[in-house]
């Protein structure tokens, strides 16, 4: 049973390490591409942010190791939370990492005052106090997929969704 465990544990690591290589192919981005990379600038809204938290939301740059790559994705790992629902409040999402099998439907709750847009093949709209079901039915499969807020003081993730076989 262990080894089984392992042996899906490693999927899900090679998942994740090509779908950001085939990500950072795809979309052209360096290491110089202030889109890209994750410049790693504190601003007020990570003040509450625990220490877990903060290596979680700044990712590890495009030229980062793969030390870096998998210790990035095993705290996603320990973090992550399986109860079906991400909350979102002016950027803060909560849970920091929502765990789901491919395939499986979960819910994003917009309980901000303002309209979001959240997705990773396709962007939904979602009106505050609403919440919508999404399908974790991405177009790269498993892996860990991180998103963001359409704030310019936020520089980083807010959150993440991983998908399991």
């Amino acid at each position: 049973m262990q080894s089984n465990k392992n042996i899906i544990i490693a999927l899900v690591v090679i998942a994740v390490v090509l779908g950001f290589v085939i990500f950072k192919q795809k979309s052209g981005i360096n290491s110089e591409s202030p889109t890209a990379a994750n410049t790693q600038t504190f601003s007020f809204f990570d003040e509450n942010l625990t220490a877990d938290e903060k290596k979680l939301f700044y990712v590890p740059m495009p030229d980062a190791s793969k030390e870096e790559v998998m210790a990035h994705f095993e705290l996603a790992l320990k973090m992550a939370q399986t109860n079906g629902q991400i909350i979102i409040t002016d950027c803060a999402a909560v849970p920091s990492v929502l765990k789901v099998k491919l395939g499986e439907t979960f819910n994003v709750k917009n309980a901000g005052n303002k309209e979001i847009v959240f997705g990773f093949d396709s962007m939904i709209k979602i009106l505050p106090g609403k919440t919508v079901k999404i399908t974790a039915n991405f177009k790269n499969g498993v892996g860990l997929y991180g998103y963001g807020c359409e704030n310019p003081d936020v520089q980083r993730s807010i959150g993440f969704v991983l998908v399991s076989p």
